[in-house]
């Protein structure tokens, strides 16, 4: 990592990113990462929730610096603890309706019309079949 980013540099553009940047283009990190949650449960077939978006972002900026040091891999790595504090603070945003209908508009994305959900997906159909509870 080069010396042109010192830590409180890092920390200065991380915050600038996720309270300016990213924010203005992707909401508040708690509606965005329901979102995200709702995409990557009907993908996987598990439940996944937005407090767990960072975390798995995090493990990604991870592997990234331990493959290539880069300075934005860490202003990354704390904007994306930033932003599961405010996912902690703000908790989730959507109701339950809109949670629900945001499923089923997901579910119909990836499977089509008929809204087949991951239990109804047989193991052939999986997208991560070795670790697929479907059947």
């Amino acid at each position: 990592m080069s010396d042109a980013l010192s830590p409180e540099g890092a920390i200065d553009k991380a915050l600038g990113l996720v309270n300016n940047d990213r924010q203005g283009l992707y909401g508040h990190p708690a509606d965005d990462f329901s979102k995200v949650a709702l995409i990557w449960s009907a993908i996987f077939g598990v439940d996944v929730e937005a407090w767990q978006v960072p975390l798995a972002l995090i493990g990604v900026k991870m592997s990234r610096e331990l493959n290539t040091r880069n300075e934005d891999n860490v202003v990354d790595l704390i904007g994306y603890a930033l932003t599961l504090l405010m996912v902690y603070q703000k908790g989730l945003r959507m109701t339950a309706d809109e949670e629900a209908e945001l499923s089923v508009l997901i579910k119909e994305a990836i499977y089509g019309e008929g809204n087949r959900g991951a239990t109804d997906v047989q193991q052939d159909d999986c997208l991560a079949p070795s670790s697929c509870k479907c059947n």
